[in-house]
């Protein structure tokens, strides 16, 4: 076991593993010898593998915390986030140590209980007041809640003392994050207040370069997607026409994107709820899913405008943040119009990577400007553009109705037909995102694709009959 512990610590995880899965047939009745491997299965992303050998651990020491600790990680990785907790919980009850705290802490963050979060990362300082990644993930939370003087405050005191290596790259990544939020912000305002764009197209015309270097590993698997579909016809041979809808599609478009009901009678009630507020002359509730309605199909409304150059990769990044901002524009956390701050990931497909927040920026401005232009406008096109909004995940929420978004104004662009998803093909969706990912083949996406507007055409019939 002591050489595989040697391995583990210098990051040979698979050796780490053999040599423990030998402990674990020489040893079969000690619990830290199935810790030990689980974790190290963990660390090579085989989640479910890690899980059944952590429960024998606990089978053999129910009080045993760094099996606990070790189960809630490959839960995490799983995607059973309300396990993971309950699992990270039992560790912190059983034996109270700052790692455990720290990881609850940012399972909850990711989560958006954003005030625990904080009292966990607390509470693992005052154990180990000197633990740099929870001093590290503390001040960049206060960026997650709002509170950017603090942050920068904060970043700056991490900065200029001494932080490892790994927690001093974070520190200062978020810090040049913050500071390109904080130069954009006031434009980023008045694009999304009243469409005035110039101003900041003058800004992202002087993005510093350390914000425009594209995150590789992501415009590879970009690239790699994109070949396989480039010099070839478009997907919709015979664009598919629907019932015409007129100006009720923006409405229609925005209630499917937020995922409001499948049913006819769902649409008719958020349709009506906003009539009723047009006939009162007033406001609806901000942050409610009507006004959440309105703002989609504002971005619906703009991005229907004209048909901008978005091979044109500054062009492409304006209007990305533009109609992010109108989409998200009463929902701050989502800090609408602004690229993230904070990485995030897929969870559950620990191993689906998203772009870097630093590179970013120069990923946006990659695609579109090298690979964007090489695909056939219309069906084809327009996966790809989902596809790759999904898997960049520029902004910190709402990537998921810009992808539509884009989506549908690629096929209008193209003189086809665009569609709205039923939240009964989430499933199919996500598996559809993940194989794309995988074997670099945009048809899993293209038959959901094909489902959406099967569903469409129906719906479309069916509102019209109602009429």
């Amino acid at each position: 076991m002591a050489e595989g512990e040697r391995l583990f610590a210098r990051g040979r995880y698979e050796q780490a593993a053999d040599r423990f899965r030998r402990a674990v047939q020489a040893l079969p009745q000690r619990p830290e010898a199935w810790v030990n491997l689980g974790v190290a299965l963990v660390e090579q992303q085989q989640c479910g593998a890690a899980l059944p050998v952590l429960e024998r651990a606990l089978e053999l020491a129910p009080g045993f915390a760094p099996a606990h600790l070790a189960r809630a990680d490959a839960l995490r990785g799983l995607g059973q986030l309300d396990p993971a907790i309950e699992a990270y919980r039992r560790a912190i009850a059983l034996q109270p140590f700052a790692p455990a705290l720290n990881k609850l802490g940012c399972l909850l963050r990711v989560l958006r209980s954003s005030e625990e979060a904080e009292s966990c990362y607390r509470k693992a300082l005052d154990l180990a007041p000197n633990y740099a990644t929870a001093r590290v993930n503390l001040a960049t939370l206060q960026i997650d809640r709002g509170r950017f003087e603090l942050a920068r405050t904060q970043l700056q005191a991490l900065l200029a003392g001494t932080l490892p290596p790994q927690e001093r790259a974070e520190a200062a990544a978020a810090f040049s994050l913050l500071r390109e939020y904080q130069r954009l912000e006031k434009a980023v305002g008045a694009a999304v207040g009243s469409g005035a764009l110039e101003p900041l197209h003058e800004l992202l015309r002087q993005t510093d370069g350390e914000f425009l270097t594209a995150d590789q590993a992501c415009m590879d698997q970009l690239r790699a997607v994109a070949t396989s579909v480039q010099g070839g016809s478009d997907a919709a041979a015979e664009p598919p026409r629907f019932p015409e809808l007129g100006p009720e599609w923006p409405m229609l478009e925005a209630h499917f994107s937020l995922v409001l009901g499948d049913r006819l009678e769902d649409y008719l009630r958020t349709r009506s709820g906003l009539q009723a507020v047009a006939s009162a002359g007033t406001a609806v509730v901000p942050e409610s899913n009507l006004s959440s309605v309105q703002n989609v199909a504002a971005a619906i409304v703009a991005s229907r405008r004209g048909a901008p150059d978005l091979s044109d990769p500054i062009t492409a990044e304006l209007h990305l943040r533009y109609w992010h901002g109108l989409i998200t524009r009463d929902q701050r956390d989502s800090l609408p119009g602004q690229f993230k701050i904070q990485g995030n990931q897929v969870l559950g497909s620990l191993e689906i990577t998203r772009a870097n927040p630093l590179h970013v920026p120069g990923t946006v401005r990659q695609f579109f400007g090298d690979i964007y232009p090489g695909v056939t406008p219309g069906m084809t096109r327009a996966a790809l553009v989902f596809y790759a909004v999904s898997k960049v995940h520029a902004f910190s929420d709402g990537n998921g109705r810009l992808a539509g978004l884009l989506m549908n104004r690629e096929l209008e662009n193209a003189g086809q037909a665009p569609f709205v998803f039923p939240s009964g093909l989430g499933g199919a969706m996500s598996q559809a995102l993940g194989e794309v990912h995988r074997h670099h083949d945009l048809e899993p996406l293209l038959q959901v694709f094909g489902q959406a507007q099967a569903f469409t055409r129906a719906f479309c019939a069916a509102l019209r009959e109602a009429a």
